[in-house]
């Protein structure tokens, strides 16, 4: 396990370890540590959590957009797919905020968080391919040369609590606009932290693109998700999003490691699929959704990074075989090739710009969480909302 810095340390956005994160504006007072025991404190019940009070008030809820493609365009190149941020790079964490403030105020009450990639293995291999190096060799430098003790917080515990709390603070950042406009903001955004699965965490990797997929073993897989779920929960989100899921046997490992930590957040968990009734990795969408329904701490489940065309006939199969929220967010229906030098997207005859009329559709055909991933923005998250309260209106 690699160490960063002591949680005895006060944490702050405005580091010397590198000039790229000392122009960064946000900081912190309290402890990585403090702040998660003093905000876990105020977890819920997953069966109560504030998406699902949302959900019941309003009937539907809005997700943001692709967050790594709604950053600059030179973020998608870097080796970390967007998460170099986290250190400082490429605009670093304001510009985090910032994106996932134009999601909010273009109508999103949930977003996602620049957790999707990380864990402790793809830390490692930055480092040990020398990709932290690169554009922060004194943050590359360091974590190589400390040696890790137990009381100190690891390197992507460290990224996890920058991810989550540059997210929050845009939602503060939201509600404050909100309120000094005179208006009220009816239900506060939900931040969900986003897990991928364990094949994307690693270098070079994407479940969008099978070519670059790696055999998978059981051990590591729940280890993955027990190291990742536990270090999420621990920095304080609403709940955390499983998401790009290919198969059915990884979905329920993620369930039952989900379930064995007694998480006090609730998770949704969304599966990537390559038809209209199979996931990338050839499960059944309905076998999984039904299994799925039987997890308690699974509060929602549905289909992400999915190309639109498929989206309708999956949420019918979710429908019918589960009674919890169907939860969509379809990708511009490109493939993603994920290989170092080959890093582009590929028009495949399945690209379309989701559109507001999309969302009615889908909430037509079930879903009551709707958002989008890669290559879908905030403008046409506005779209969504414009057109579902229109719809909803006639109703």
């Amino acid at each position: 396990m690699l160490s960063f810095m002591s949680a005895e340390l006060k944490i702050s956005f405005v580091s010397s370890i590198t000039p790229a994160v000392n122009s960064t504006r946000f900081s912190l007072s309290l402890s990585l540590y403090e702040m998660a025991e003093l905000e876990n404190e105020q977890a819920t019940d997953p069966s109560l959590s504030p998406l699902l009070k949302c959900l019941e008030g309003s009937g539907v809820v809005l997700m943001d957009g692709g967050l790594t493609t709604s950053l600059p365009a030179q973020a998608t190149s870097h080796a970390l797919w967007g998460h170099q941020l986290l250190l400082g790079v490429d605009g670093g964490l304001q510009s985090l905020h910032d994106v996932h403030l134009s999601h909010l105020r273009s109508g999103a009450q949930v977003l996602s968080t620049m957790t999707y990639k990380l864990s402790e293995k793809f830390i490692q291999e930055c480092v040990i391919k020398g990709y932290l190096d690169e554009d922060i060799q004194e943050i590359g430098d360091w974590v190589k040369t400390s040696p890790w003790n137990p009381s100190t917080v690891s390197a992507v515990q460290e990224l996890y609590h920058r991810a989550i709390s540059t997210a929050k603070k845009a939602v503060t950042t939201y509600v404050d606009e909100v309120s000094s406009s005179g208006q009220v903001v009816a239900h506060r955004p939900q931040v969900y932290a986003s897990c991928g699965p364990v094949g994307d965490s690693r270098l070079f990797s994407g479940v969008t693109d099978p070519d670059s997929q790696l055999t998978l073993q059981e051990d590591w897989c729940r280890g993955y998700y027990a190291e990742k779920l536990v270090g999420l929960a621990g920095c304080a989100p609403d709940g955390i999003a499983v998401e790009s899921i290919p198969t059915l046997g990884e979905a329920v490992i993620a369930a039952e490691e989900a379930t064995k930590a007694s998480l006090q957040i609730p998770v949704h968990i969304t599966f990537i699929c390559k038809d209209e009734s199979t996931t990338m990795g050839g499960s059944a969408f309905s076998e999984c959704v039904a299994t799925l329904d039987k997890f308690s701490v699974v509060q929602s489940i549905g289909i992400n990074c999915t190309s639109p065309k498929y989206m309708v006939p999956l949420i019918e199969i979710a429908a019918r075989s589960t009674s919890k929220p169907i939860s969509v967010y379809p990708n511009s229906g490109e493939r993603f090739i994920a290989k170092k030098g080959e890093r582009r997207w590929v028009d495949e005859g399945g690209m379309k710009v989701v559109c507001g009329q999309d969302a009615v559709d889908y909430y037509k055909a079930g879903a009551r969480i709707i958002g989008g991933c890669c290559r879908v923005y905030a403008t046409q998250i506005a779209e969504m909302k414009s057109s579902l309260q229109e719809y909803r209106s006639q109703l």
